[in-house]
């Protein structure tokens, strides 16, 4: 338990987290990948995350990217990354 954790931090307060949508709104193979995740049931896309995490820590990827993936273990943050992501305005951006 954090005992100096802020109770009412959302997620919006993670900039590394908004920054991951906005590029995924942003670039299609990103957005690609994100929704490919956000598109499995609950239970299969927390394993998923849950591997993903374990080896970015253990590859020793930045602690507030591994945090900003982590995000998405929460359903109701999945549930909105994945309508912020698959709005039909991203969807017509190039890939390029």
């Amino acid at each position: 338990m954090n005992w100096f954790s802020n109770k009412n931090a959302t997620v919006a307060d993670n900039d590394t987290f908004v920054t991951l949508i906005r590029l995924a709104q942003e670039d299609a193979v990103v957005r690609k990948q994100l929704l490919t995740i956000l598109n499995l049931p609950s239970q299969q896309r927390n394993v998923l995350l849950t591997i993903l995490i374990d080896d970015m820590k253990s590859k020793s990827a930045p602690s507030e990217f591994v945090a900003a993936i982590a995000c998405l273990l929460g359903e109701e943050v999945a549930d909105t990354a994945h309508k912020m992501i698959s709005k039909e305005k991203w969807k017509d951006k190039d890939c390029a």
